[in-house]
Order: structure tokens, then sequence, then C-alpha cells
């Protein structure tokens, strides 16, 4: 398998290590502006705006996604990368002193675009980077990388907020941004062949002809709705029964990192197909119980439950993109497999919201979780079952 840079049999170690700290870096970025709503309402923003400055970063990140399979093919990983990160950075800068909801709405769409190519970037590495034989445990432990911020920079950033040090949310974000630029640095990037030639890609319209394109875009599409309506507004459904948020999604983190670091080797040995699919019916299922969830316990349990189908599942994910797409379309299928990823994030938010004023939360979160359990148990046995497995 050709690895980026000169076609030169890459060290995997090497590789991998810079993969994992790219990736924790790029996504603490993300997981610490979670908390930018607590900085709006500081600032005097209304709960309308706040709103929309979270939505115009998702807009963004999501237009990206088609423009950043390109750039990796034009500019190399390396130059992508460092572009992206300082991108990110020029668009955190003004947040010390800008104030008017407009300047702050065209910061957030910058940010969403930047962050965007960042992740293709990153992801088509990792995809070119890691055999085939070591997916499995590769990717589960960068899918890791995912979730440690939520335990670690979060946390940190929540308590100065809470202290009144607003500031110091900006500032450990451009600290994070100029890490992410100075990382990226490292990666292997030039994308040319053994014999010094300029690596030959694919063209968009190759990849439906792709087997399994299709059936990926769809179960991604699923586990983006389910898990995105979960993970934004079950803490509105604790809340309203005098729960705490933190039962359900510090359990349901805690979980995904203990499975995926005791069943790491074993997920190279593991059926992905099955992985993904397995894992969200698991998911889904789990959604009923909130029907009758009342108690902090009853969200722990089922935040245990469902951070063992996360812990399965998202590095199952990941590792199917460099399963079904070829090397010389990887960059751009990437980019394809995070709309799709994106998109369960832009539709969230109506379902739920539409939904929760008619039926409620907890109906809706059910309907939402066996509609997508459902739907990708079809899609394995009307479509995975028919490709090879991964």
């Amino acid at each position: 398998m050709e690895r980026p840079e000169g076609g030169r049999e890459a060290s995997f170690g090497r590789d991998f290590r810079v993969c994992l700290w790219a990736t924790f870096m790029i996504q603490s970025f993300q997981s610490m502006f979670f908390m930018y709503p607590q900085v709006l309402h500081v600032q005097g923003f209304s709960l309308a705006v706040s709103g929309w400055l979270m939505s115009a970063f998702n807009l963004a990140s999501t237009a990206s996604r088609p423009v950043a399979g390109r750039l990796v093919e034009r500019a190399g990983f390396r130059n992508t990368l460092v572009a992206a990160c300082l991108g990110l950075t020029a668009f955190t800068i003004p947040l010390l002193f800008a104030r008017s909801g407009i300047a702050l709405f065209v910061l957030r769409l910058g940010m969403g675009f930047f962050w965007g190519v960042a992740m293709v970037g990153v992801s088509s590495y990792q995809s070119l980077a890691v055999p085939p034989e070591r997916r499995g445990s590769a990717f589960a432990l960068v899918s890791m990388a995912y979730v440690l911020p939520q335990l670690t920079l979060f946390v940190l950033v929540e308590r100065f907020i809470s202290l009144g040090y607003v500031q110091f949310f900006v500032v450990s974000v451009i600290v994070v941004d100029l890490l992410a630029a100075w990382l990226s640095l490292s990666f292997r990037g030039d994308l040319r062949t053994g014999k010094g030639e300029a690596r030959v890609w694919g063209a968009w319209s190759d990849l439906p002809k792709v087997p399994g394109f299709w059936v990926l875009l769809g179960t991604i599409l699923c586990w983006s709705v389910v898990n995105s309506s979960i993970l934004q507004y079950l803490p509105m459904l604790a809340a309203s029964r005098g729960c705490n948020a933190s039962a359900f999604i510090a359990v349901n983190a805690a979980m995904s990192l203990v499975v995926r670091l005791l069943f790491a080797q074993a997920m190279n040995h593991m059926d992905r197909r099955i992985m993904l699919c397995g894992a969200l019916t698991l998911m889904g299922g789990m959604t009923l119980l909130l029907l009758v969830a009342r108690t902090n316990l009853h969200f722990i349990a089922v935040g245990a439950v469902y951070g063992f189908g996360m812990g399965f599942g998202f590095p199952a994910m990941l590792a199917l993109m460099p399963d079904i797409f070829p090397e010389h379309l990887r960059p751009k299928g990437v980019s394809v497999s995070f709309f799709a990823l994106d998109l369960g994030f832009i539709v969230s938010p109506f379902l739920v919201g539409y939904g929760g004023q008619l039926l409620g939360l907890d109906t809706t979160f059910a309907l939402i979780g066996v509609t997508g359990a459902l739907t990708v148990a079809t899609l394995y046995f009307r479509g995975w079952r028919k490709i090879g497995a991964a």
C-alpha cells in the first residue's frame, strides 16, 4: 500500500502518533466550543443569537467537506492542515474583542469552514497511513481522540468560565489552534508516487460506482441523526426530570473509552459491517428506555449501554471509509462521508424541535432511535451483506 509522500513505506508508528495528536487537538477545538453558548450568555447575547452562531459553524463545516477533499489532493496533507489550523487561529483571535452579532456570525462561519477542512485532511491521511490489517485497532484508538477532549480540556474550560474568566476560553482555543498547526508540520504531505510523479486521483463521478457507496452514506446518516439527537438534546430531558445530564454524558464517554481500550486489538478481526450496524441497533433500542428513565441511576444505566454501542460503532464507521474507498478516491470519499455525518447535525434539531413540541422529548427520542435501528438493519440485510466482508 502506498503511503503519503514519495511512495515510501512510512513508519506506521510515527504516522499514527501524529494523526492521534492532531485529531485530539482539532477535536479539542470543537469540544471546547460546546461551552460557547454559556460564554455568549455571560456576554449578554440571547438564546436565539446563540442558536444562530452555533448553526453557522455546522453549516459552514458541512459546506467545506467537498472543497476539503479537493484541497487535500491539490495542496497535499501538510499544506492543507497547516493552512486550516492557521485559518482557525485567524478567525478565533477576533473573539477577544468582537461583540457584534453579525461579526460573530462571520467568525463562526470561518471557523466552521476551516475546521471542516482540517477534519477531512487528517481523516484522509489516516485512511492512507493505516494498513488494512490494523484498521480496527488503529481507528479504535483514533476515535478515543474524539472523546478525550470532553473529559479533559472541556472540563478545564468549563471551570474557568464558571469562575468568570471568559477570556481564558478564547486564549485556550487559540493555543489549541496553534498547537494543531505545529503538529501539522510533521505530516508527510507531497502526495507523490514512488517514481516521484504526482499521484493521480479519481473523479467525483467515480464515487457512486464504488460498491457500498450508497449503503455507507445511508448508514452514516442514520448514525448521525440518532447520535446527534441524543447527545445534543438529552440534557434537556434529564433536566426536565430533575436529573443531571452528566449522569448520561460522562458514563457514555467513559464506557466508550473502556470498550475501545479493551477491544482495540480484537477489532482488527471483527466484521466492521456487523460492528457498526449492531452498535447502532443497540443504541437506537436504548432510546426506548428514556420513556421510563426518571432517576440519575436510570440515566447512568442507559448511558453505559449507549456508550458500549458507541465504543464499537464509531471506530467501525471510521475504518469502513478506507475499507470501501480505493486509495485514488480516499480524499473525496472521506469528504463525502463526513458530509453525510454533518447532515445529521443539521437535520436532528428540526426533528427534535418539532417532534418534542408535538410528542414530548422522550417519545421523539424513542421514535428517532427505533427508526434509525430499523433503517440500519434494513441497510445491513439489503445492502451490506451483498458487499464483501470488511
